[in-house]
């Protein structure tokens, strides 16, 4: 059974892009913009809440963090991978503080476009089924 996903992004092109990237037991039910994130995860009730977590604004930053503080208190078993192209420990603390499960930077000077493939693959699937899941090769800038 694949594992289910809700995608949070304001860019849905690059959501499309690495949904063919996916691997098959993974699967994108829906996306939406953070405004929506709650209300489509309540609907849809994925496996996965996928949220984008660098939004152009500071304000936007920290109302990542309060959908996902919203959806923890109501949900507590909600499952959530951030997505960045932060790459840097605070951002991962930051993350992890938050009750976020697993964290993938998508430009890596230290990965390849391919290995970070493989992390977000794996990271959703680890989270899909409960567990945590942080990339140990992130470099600190």
């Amino acid at each position: 059974m694949p594992v289910k996903v809700l995608a949070v992004s304001k860019n849905y092109t690059v959501m499309q892009f690495l949904e063919g990237r996916l691997v098959k037991e993974i699967r994108i039910m829906d996306y939406c913009v953070l405004s929506a994130a709650f209300d489509m995860y309540n609907v849809l009730k994925p496996d996965v809440l996928l949220l984008e977590i660098n939004w152009s604004k500071h304000v936007y930053t920290q109302n990542v963090y309060e959908v996902a503080a919203k959806l923890l208190s109501v949900k507590p078993a909600a499952q959530i991978v951030a997505i960045t192209h932060f790459h840097n420990m605070g951002t991962q603390q930051a993350v992890q503080s938050a009750g976020i499960k697993g964290y993938v930077y998508l430009e890596s000077p230290v990965m390849s476009s391919r290995e970070v493939l493989v992390h977000l693959n794996e990271t959703i699937l680890a989270v899909g089924s409960g567990k945590a899941f942080f990339c140990e090769r992130i470099p600190d800038n």
